[in-house]
This record gives structure tokens, C-alpha cells and sequence, in this order.
């Protein structure tokens, strides 16, 4: 549902000089809406970037030029603030004001300086946010601005190009003893490997 995009989103890209961020507008597309049009054209959550109320933004195409547009404005005034592209990320969801707060206060991106925003943001409020990973993180809630895991959602979709991975993970077929692997770790005797061969890989 989300690969089905990637040629508007390369054509995207493109246009606004981000080619090499195809992946993080993929993981975006994931992260808002899963690529499923049919429940929610405006397949970025762009509406909003555009002055528009919230899934004003009817065309899933429209959507992907507007994101696309929005998050390259973000990673160029990221890199001229010198905040680097968590920022960004954090910025398309929390909008643009993020970047100047952060420079204002001699801040770099974190999940607890974005955490303290939202604190900021909401007067403190809480809502309920059971998801997991801010699970993972330890916390069942959410400061009712924004989404202070917004970097962390998306992270977790970006997609790497593993066609190497494969190709080495491959050629290891048939070695049935994890011994080159475990010892290559630095354990001195045999553990269960299976992790520890993706991280060899």
C-alpha cells in the first residue's frame, strides 16, 4: 500500500530536490495514513502544511506534491539552522515553529527536548496513547500536542535499500555451526546466534 507510491514520490522528490529522502517520504506515507487512499486521500497529512483544515486535501497525488514540498522547506531551513534531519521530521509533524524554537534555545533534536515542546505546547495537558513504541519507550500517554514519538513512528518505517544484505546473507547458506558468527561477536562459546548473524550481515 505504501510502495505503490514511490514513483509519484521519486517524481516528488525530484521536483523539490530531496531525491535522496524518497525513503523518509515513504516511512511518512506509512506513518499517517498506511498508503491506503481509499480511507484517507490525503495520504501525508498535508492539508494542514498548506493552510488548509485538516483532510481538506482530497487527491492522494496533491498530498505527496504538498508533503514532499513541506518537508523539503523543513530539511532546508533544518540545515541552515544547523539542527540536522530529526528536526525535520519532528517539524512536519509539530510545523515549522519547532526549528525556530530549537534554535532560539540553543537546542538540538531529542526525544525529550521534542517531549518538552509538547509539554510546552499543551500547558502540560495529557492524553491517554497506548502504542507501541511508546511502549517501548516506557510511557502509555502523550502531551495532547503533536505526537513527541513522531520521529520514532516514522524511523521505524524507513526502508534501506538491502540488496547487498541479501547477497552476503546468501553465500552463508549450508554454514550450519554459528560458531563464525557468535565468535565474531566475541562470545567464547556457542549462544544463540540468530541475531547476532544479522548484525555480522
Amino acid at each position: 500500500n505504501v510502495l505503490k507510491w514511490k514513483e509519484e514520490v521519486q517524481k516528488a522528490a525530484k521536483k523539490y530536490e530531496i531525491e535522496e529522502y524518497v525513503n523518509l517520504i515513504l516511512a511518512i506515507i506509512w506513518e499517517e495514513s498506511g498508503g491506503l487512499d481509499n480511507i484517507n486521500p490525503d495520504i501525508m497529512q498535508a492539508s494542514e502544511s498548506q493552510g488548509k483544515k485538516p483532510g481538506e486535501i482530497t487527491d492522494p497525488l496533491e498530498s505527496i506534491d504538498a508533503g514532499t514540498k513541506y518537508l523539503a522547506t523543513l530539511l532546508k531551513s533544518s540545515k541552515s539552522l544547523n539542527l540536522g534531519d530529526y528536526a525535520a521530521v519532528q517539524a512536519y509533524n509539530y510545523g515549522g515553529d519547532f526549528l525556530n524554537w530549537l534554535k532560539e534555545k540553543e537546542l538540538s533534536y531529542s526525544f525529550d527536548v521534542a517531549k518538552n515542546y509538547a509539554a510546552e505546547k499543551s500547558n502540560g495537558k495529557v492524553i491517554s496513547y497506548n502504542n507501541p513504541v511508546a511502549g517501548d519507550l516506557g510511557y502509555n500517554w502523550r502531551y495532547g500536542y503533536g505526537n513527541m514519538f513522531y520521529v520514532n513512528l516514522v524511523s521505524q518505517h524507513i526502508m534501506k535499500d538491502d540488496s547487498e544484505l541479501v547477497k552476503i546473507a546468501q553465500q552463508e547458506i549450508g554454514n550450519s555451526n554459528g560458531a563464525k558468527y557468535w565468535e565474531w561477536f566475541g562470545f567464547p562459546r556457542r549462544v544463540e546466534w540468530c541475531a547476532i548473524f544479522v548484525s555480522w550481515v
